[in-house]
C-alpha cells in the first residue's frame, strides 16, 4: 500500500509538513496490515506537523486487511473522487477524529462481511464509510453495494447503486 506518515524522530526535531499531494491511478490490494492507503501525521513534540491538501483519485482499493483507506490525525483538505473500494476487510474508508476538510464524492464502495481481515478484525465494524465523531468530512454522491449504503457517523444524501 501507500503510507503517507511522519512523526518526531528525536528530541531536537523539526516541523514536518506534507502539502499538495496527488495519489492517482494506483491499485492498492492485499495489504496484510491495516489499509491500502494511510494518511496520518504524528506530532508528539507539538511542532505543528501536518498533512494538508491531498487529492486521492482513480485508485482501486481491493482486499486490504482492515480498511481500504484511512485518514487520520493532523490531516486536512483531502478529496477522494473516482476511486473504487472493493471488499476490504471491514470498511472501504475510515476518517478519524483528527481529520478535517475531507470530501468523499463520486466513488464506488462495494463492501460486505468477508474473510479478508486477518489481524485485529474487531477494531472496525463492517461498513462502506466510517467517519468518527469530531472528524470534518462530507460524504455525497457515491455508489454503494451490495444493498443499501452502510455509513457510520455520516450520511450520504445522494447515494447511488454500485
Amino acid at each position: 500500500g501507500i503510507h503517507v506518515f511522519d512523526q518526531q524522530r528525536q528530541a531536537n526535531d523539526f516541523r514536518r509538513t506534507i502539502t499538495n499531494l496527488t495519489i492517482a491511478g494506483n491499485v492498492l490490494t492485499g495489504s496484510t496490515r491495516r489499509a491500502g492507503l494511510i494518511l496520518s501525521m504524528g506530532d508528539e513534540a507539538g511542532l505543528g506537523n501536518r498533512i494538508d491538501g491531498v487529492t486521492v483519485t482513480d485508485n482501486v482499493f481491493r482486499g486490504n486487511d482492515q480498511l481500504g483507506a484511512v485518514v487520520g490525525e493532523r490531516v486536512a483538505n483531502v478529496t477522494f473522487t473516482g476511486n473504487t473500494f472493493d471488499e476490504n476487510g471491514n470498511a472501504g474508508l475510515y476518517v478519524g477524529a483528527g481529520a478535517s476538510g475531507v470530501t468523499v464524492s463520486g466513488n464506488t464502495f462495494r463492501q460486505s462481511a468477508n474473510s479478508v481481515c486477518a489481524i485485529e478484525c474487531t477494531w472496525y465494524p463492517t461498513a462502506h464509510v466510517i467517519v468518527v465523531a469530531g472528524a470534518g468530512a462530507v460524504v455525497d454522491g457515491n455508489r454503494y453495494g451490495p444493498g443499501s449504503p452502510v455509513t457510520i457517523g455520516t450520511v450520504d444524501p445522494d447515494p447511488g447503486v454500485a
